[in-house]
């Protein structure tokens, strides 16, 4: 019975992402970072043109007169660009998905189990520290790169991300500078 209510807890939701993009928001170009919905857009919407790299996607209903992917081989990124004709002028989208830290299970286990007298919080607290300043570092890199690649843009620039770092990161100002957020 669980199983038949989470079948319809999924359809419905489905149901509704799908309604979102095509009614509500009229979606022409979507950037995303996820894999689970690809499927659904493909099949549910107009948005049959795309490029991927790895978990991020750029669909549109708009033509791509170019498109790639950006690889570095140090560090997890993924980064897929397209140039699209949108019938007024041709507008040049990037979804990325750059190096998690991935310490919020770290930090929650943490929260939920410290004690500051004990040796084995701050072993936990230092490891912790350790690789988000290791992939702070990896990110940044990966941003330079990145903003290189903008900066070569022909065309105006559209730029969507999970950057998992915050607006006031080095990652974040390095990606933007000359860009306009939309937030």
């Amino acid at each position: 019975n669980f199983k038949n209510r989470d079948k319809d807890l999924n359809k419905q939701r489905n149901k509704k992402f799908i309604s979102k993009i095509k009614d509500d928001l009229k979606v022409d170009v979507l950037c995303t970072q996820e894999t689970r919905w690809v499927s659904l857009i493909l099949d549910h919407t107009d948005l049959k043109n795309y490029v991927k790299d790895g978990h991020v996607y750029i669909f549109s209903k708009y033509p791509f007169i170019n498109s790639g992917q950006i690889n570095l081989n140090k560090g997890f990124i993924d980064c897929a660009w397209a140039d699209i004709d949108t019938g007024k002028k041709i507008v040049r989208f990037y979804s990325i998905y750059l190096n998690s830290n991935r310490i919020t299970q770290d930090a929650n286990k943490l929260r939920k189990e410290v004690n500051f007298q004990e040796k084995e919080t701050w072993l936990g607290i230092k490891s912790m520290m350790g690789r988000y300043k290791r992939t702070a570092a990896i990110r940044a890199r990966q941003a330079e790169f990145i903003a290189k690649h903008i900066a070569q843009s022909p065309h105006p620039v559209v730029v969507v991300g999970d950057f998992n770092d915050t607006p006031q990161s080095y990652t974040y100002q390095t990606i933007s500078n000359g860009l306009k957020d939309a937030f």
